[in-house]
């Protein structure tokens, strides 16, 4: 997916209900910094809530083109073998 930053700076807000097993989190990893330059140990970690509801934010710096995906790691230790993108 990808989406196109226009401001100098700005807050994103994410959600999305997904069931996962348990130890296991939902990730938003993508091609800038804040969003760990596709390194998954350096991506944002959505927060489950009730309902198999994932939230999160993050802030991205500078007018870019940003490219993300969402993938499932193990919720303390996502390493590049148990991913699931």
């Amino acid at each position: 997916m990808k989406c196109l930053v226009e401001r100098q700076s700005m807050v994103i807000y994410i959600k999305m209900h997904m069931a996962v097993w348990y130890g296991q989190a939902i990730y938003l990893v993508g091609s800038c910094p804040e969003l760990g330059s596709w390194n998954v140990k350096e991506a944002v970690r959505l927060e489950w809530n009730d309902g198999d509801l994932w939230r999160g934010s993050t802030f991205l710096r500078g007018t870019q083109d940003i490219e993300y995906k969402y993938v499932v790691a193990d919720y303390s230790n996502p390493n590049d073998s148990k991913i699931v993108w």
